[in-house]
């Protein structure tokens, strides 16, 4: 999402579609309850380390975590490639089991692992206690090259939309903002050529003056 997107979504305040929620280390309850109200409507804008007035309050760098009250088991760290899985609540377990319906005891701390490792290339810490704790490890720079690289795809949607109509490299420039025109031939028309999302209008002479760039949605 780009910088000006956030700061935009932050001016319109709070609404139906857009929530901020003040959380800098904790993804609390009423984050999942937003999310659980955004997927029952049509979607929505949801903003961590912002609070209710629109003051950006940022979030930890190093980690995020959540809490869950529970009745442990482990008394402890869990390690996920040694431990013994349990049903939270075994009757609503053994009913969801006799429909057909269950997941595989398991498969929660599991998946735990296995999409906070594509994410952060770490393992989280799942602390079984008499409150449930998953701590997800933020290593430095993801939070910044996960920014940079939605910034780049958007950019790079806001280009294939202009150019369905061919459109000249300085026109291109000044839809998305930019003024170093050696920086944008070498870092985005020629790598967005050399992958076809941009066409050439006279291929056999890409240095022309008349050249133009076209899109092919």
């Amino acid at each position: 999402m780009l910088k000006d997107k956030i700061v935009k979504i932050i001016k319109e305040g709070e609404g139906l579609c857009i929530e901020f929620k003040e959380c800098k280390n904790e993804i609390n309850k009423g984050v999942y309850e937003t999310v659980c109200a955004f997927l029952n409507r049509n979607g929505g804008e949801l903003l961590l380390g912002v609070n209710d007035s629109g003051e950006i309050t940022g979030i930890e760098k190093d980690r995020i975590y959540s809490e869950n009250s529970n009745k442990p088991h482990v008394h402890g760290i869990i390690n996920p490639k040694n431990f013994t899985p349990y049903p939270k609540n075994p009757v609503i377990a053994g009913v969801f089991k006799q429909i057909g319906n269950a997941d595989d005891l398991g498969s929660g701390v599991r998946n735990l692992v296995k999409y906070t490792k594509l994410y952060s290339h770490r393992e989280p810490e799942i602390h079984d206690e008499d409150i449930f704790k998953v701590i997800i490890p933020i290593p430095q720079g993801t939070m910044e090259a996960t920014m940079e690289a939605t910034t780049q795809d958007e950019r790079m949607r806001k280009i294939i939309e202009f150019s369905t109509v061919p459109k000249t490299a300085i026109q291109i420039m000044e839809m998305i903002g930019l003024k170093n025109k050696e920086h944008f031939r070498l870092e985005i028309l020629k790598p967005l050529i050399e992958k076809k999302i941009l066409l050439l209008t006279i291929p056999d002479k890409p240095n022309s003056p008349k050249q133009k760039y076209y899109s092919k949605k």
